[in-house]
C-alpha cells in the first residue's frame, strides 16, 4: 500500500479510505472487509500502479481539503506507535529469558555431569550469577505479564 492511502488507515478518516479501495479494487463500494484484504493480497503489477494513482488522487484530495500528509501522521489512532513498540519489547523478554534459561540449565547440566567442574569455584560464582539473574529476570517477566492481565493491556 502506498504512504497517504495506508497512513490514512489509521486515522478517524480509515471509513473514506476503505470506501475508496473497495469502490476501486473490487468496483464495488461496499465490499466486505474480506473482499478487499483478498483484493490487496492478489494485487497484480498493472494494479499496483492504479493503487499509486488512487494515492496520489487521494493526497490531492486531501491538499484541497487543507489536510497534509503530516496532519494525517498527527491524526493517527493514539496507541499506534506503541502497540508495535510493545510488541518489540514482548520479543526481547522472551529472547533473554530463553537465553538465560538455557545458559542457567546448561551450566547446571555440565556442571552435574563432568565432577571435576563441581571443584571449580569459579563456575559456583558464574552458577549463582546466573541462577539470580533467571529468578530476576522470570519474576520480572511475569510479574509484568500478570500485571498486563489485571489492567487488560496487551
Amino acid at each position: 500500500m502506498t504512504p497517504t492511502l495506508a497512513i490514512a488507515l489509521d486515522t478517524p478518516m480509515a471509513a473514506s479510505v476503505i470506501k475508496l479501495l473497495s469502490k476501486e479494487l473490487t468496483g464495488n463500494e461496499h465490499s466486505s472487509e474480506a473482499e478487499i484484504e483478498s483484493a490487496l493480497l492478489n494485487v497484480a503489477p498493472e494494479k499496483l500502479k492504479q493503487l499509486q494513482k488512487i494515492d496520489n488522487q487521494y493526497d490531492e484530495k486531501m491538499k484541497a481539503l487543507g489536510i497534509t500528509l503530516q496532519d494525517l501522521i498527527v491524526m493517527q489512532k493514539p496507541g499506534s506507535m506503541t502497540k508495535i513498540k510493545n510488541r518489540l519489547e514482548d520479543v526481547t523478554k522472551i529472547l533473554l529469558v530463553v537465553i538465560l534459561t538455557i545458559g542457567f540449565f546448561g551450566l547446571l547440566l555440565i556442571m552435574t555431569l563432568d565432577m571435576q567442574m563441581l571443584k571449580e569455584p569459579a563456575l559456583d560464582i558464574m552458577l549463582g550469577a546466573l541462577g539470580s539473574s533467571w529468578v530476576q529476570m522470570i519474576s520480572y517477566y511475569f510479574s509484568s505479564r500478570k500485571m498486563a492481565d489485571v489492567m487488560n493491556i496487551k
